[in-house]
């Protein structure tokens, strides 16, 4: 994708074990998709850097629109509610590590596309 062919994109969420790793299974240093989204012109990104199970991915995916839509929470809040929610509901260490990317002061409510 050409510079800047993201910048429409106000929020992209990549539900997936790994999307934001900055390193692979040997250690070596990788280039997370998280951050090559936000590096093509999204505004934020939500991506994962370890394995998650699919049951705690949905229900993180569930939690964090909810907080998105609550009470003009910005996206780096509503990442770390979603979180605790889900490891309060499947134990610690198993939301994957949601990481955000970009600006974390975006927020998506009311509903509009990137300036």
């Amino acid at each position: 994708l050409p510079d800047g062919a993201l910048s429409q994109l106000l929020l992209a969420v990549l539900t997936g074990c790994k999307t934001a790793a900055t390193r692979d299974n040997l250690g070596n240093l990788v280039y997370s998709i998280t951050q090559a989204i936000v590096d093509k012109g999204a505004k934020v990104a939500v991506g994962f850097q370890e394995e998650l199970l699919v049951q705690a991915a949905f229900y993180f995916d569930e939690r964090l629109w909810y907080y998105l839509t609550k009470n003009g929470n910005n996206v780096t809040a509503a990442v770390y509610f979603a979180k605790e929610d889900t490891e309060a509901k499947y134990g610690q260490g198993k939301s994957g590590d949601p990481v955000r990317v970009g600006d974390g002061t975006t927020v998506l409510y009311p509903a509009r596309w990137a300036p």
